[in-house]
């Protein structure tokens, strides 16, 4: 059944099979799929008599009517394969709704609903059937709340909800040339047809070709009864799992949010600076990108920052080692996807602000530069890689890269690979790593003091003062933490003559090995911050 419903189609068939309350809808077959694109992109006309008698039986269901102002029936258009595609294809919700139906719609369940309402319909059909940029009505949006002195859509008045109505239908005519769409039926064929042509958008055909999803018909199309979330504090909106998808854990898992409608959940909670939600667990080093596109030019080696993901974000996504966004939860569109390929994903960082022009994050008084986070005013201690070696290593094809190396360098093969086979240890966790490592090889903590030095001087000239205490780790005694201060004062004073500025810094580490806490008092004579 899910090849010819596709996985929403028959899921909600099946709910309203086994007498499940069900809103109730109509799903577009997967095959009319390929034939409205063997029909150049146009619905069959015998397809949309169906619709129109699938309609009528929606009409009949509920005792309301489709288009008319005084008993209005509004629907959602949704996509829905037979294999799941998160967030790769289109959606529409409150499909229906004009200046007279808004006005009943009103008189029955409320004015603030009823505008918040459309002036939702006119962001996502813009943004989905017309191309319209999802940010230009948002930038509407958020100056409205500027002016307001207000932080959340909820607080905005029915009297700003209509000004953002009038607002999006001037970015809607600014963007397509025409006036937003009033006939119900004209909203409809057109959702409809959007859903059918997100099946061969970029981001589905990248989606299918990452996960090798072949053979399938197309996309259903399921056109449904609204159920509204923000008609109050009595309704809501969010995402709900029988198990938690992370764990497995047989239990309910999920997030909403009240009087809310088609928004992540966790876009509204309180976050420590840094710190997210783990939407998905692992972890992430590399170049720091704020594009799908500079991710897949960095394959593998950049940690993508958004202040939320879209699908269109699929391809970098793939590409990049790690996910953090500003907005969005657990079960986000960032979370889904990334759980689904066991990537490392940080979502609802609410607090960073993100910004993509000037490849940017900040996070209330903390600046990102470089891969260093440095506190405004504030010292942050910044503690020095401790992994093994091996860790440092690329990975791959270990004879591929003997070859390279070999070539680049002018030495031997057979040297290499003896240096490598001298390199490998027993339980590289143990013994050779920390301090130990900086001391074998000193330009391992070279650059990294030279990375924490140029990013606090980077943040001195944008008139950040930062104060950044370096830790070295597992240190196990004196001598062993006064190689590696040499090393790092070395390259501070290298940084901060060759650019000029003078920085506030200091070196100390970590009492957390047995030997260290034995000569605590000596560890700890010639420092001044010490962690216990």
């Amino acid at each position: 059944m899910k090849d010819l419903l596709g996985g929403k189609g028959a899921n909600l068939a099946e709910m309203a099979t086994i007498g499940l309350s069900v809103p109730p809808g109509l799903t577009i077959t997967t095959e009319t799929c390929g034939l409205f694109h063997a029909n150049g992109s146009r619905l069959p006309d015998n397809i949309w008599e169906d619709v129109l008698k699938g309609l009528k039986t929606i009409e009949q269901d509920l005792g309301f009517n489709f288009g008319d102002p005084e008993r209005a029936l509004l629907v959602s258009v949704r996509s829905g394969a037979a294999i799941s595609m998160p967030g790769m294809m289109d959606t529409v919700l409150n499909l229906g709704l004009n200046d007279e139906v808004v006005a009943g719609l009103a008189k029955k369940s409320g004015e603030r609903f009823a505008y918040d309402s459309y002036r939702r319909f006119i962001d996502m059909f813009g943004n989905v059937v017309m191309d319209v940029s999802h940010s230009s009505f948002e930038e509407e949006l958020e100056h409205l709340k500027k002016v307001r002195g207000v932080s959340e859509d909820t607080e905005l008045n029915t009297d700003d909800l209509k000004t953002l109505v009038d607002k999006y239908k001037l970015v809607y005519k600014n963007a397509t040339g025409s006036d937003f769409p009033s006939e119900p039926y004209e909203q409809l064929r057109h959702a409809i047809s959007a859903v059918f042509n997100s099946w061969n958008s970029t981001r589905a055909i990248k989606y299918r070709t990452i996960n090798q999803i072949t053979g399938l018909k197309g996309t259903a199309v399921n056109v449904q009864a609204m159920v509204y979330g923000n008609m109050g504090n009595t309704s809501g909106t969010g995402v709900l799992f029988t198990r938690n998808p992370s764990t497995g854990e047989p239990k309910l898992y999920g997030e909403f949010l009240v009087n809310a409608q088609f928004k992540n959940p966790a876009a509204y909670k309180d976050q420590v600076v840094a710190t997210g939600l783990p939407a998905s667990p692992g972890a992430a080093i590399g170049q720091i990108v704020f594009s799908a596109d500079d991710a897949e030019a960095w394959q593998k080696e950049g940690k993508q920052v958004r202040t939320e993901t879209s699908p269109e974000d699929v391809g970098g996504m793939h590409a990049a080692q790690g996910i953090l966004t500003a907005r969005g939860g657990m079960t986000s569109h960032a979370a889904v996807v990334a759980r689904g390929w066991g990537k490392c994903c940080v979502a609802g960082c609410a607090d960073i602000h993100v910004n993509d022009v000037a490849k940017v994050m900040t996070a209330a008084t903390m600046r990102l530069v470089k891969m260093t986070i440095m506190m405004a005013s504030l010292p942050v201690t910044i503690r020095l890689l401790d992994p093994p070696l091996h860790e440092f290593l690329p990975e791959g094809d270990v004879g591929d890269m003997v070859e390279v190396l070999a070539k680049d360098s002018g030495i031997s093969t057979e040297e290499i690979l003896s240096r490598i086979e001298k390199l490998s240890e027993v339980n590289p966790m143990l013994g050779f790593r920390g301090c130990r490592l900086g001391i074998s090889y000193p330009e391992l903590t070279r650059m990294q003091a030279r990375a924490i030095m140029e990013a606090a001087v980077a943040c001195t000239e944008h008139g950040v003062k930062v104060h950044p205490e370096i830790m070295v780790p597992l240190v196990g005694g004196p001598q062993e933490l006064a190689h590696q201060t040499a090393v790092i004062r070395k390259t501070a004073e290298e940084v901060m003559s060759h650019s000029g500025v003078k920085i506030d810094y200091l070196v100390g580490t970590m009492i957390e090995v047995p030997r260290a806490a034995l000569v605590s008092d000596e560890v700890s004579k010639n420092i001044k911050s010490t962690s216990v």
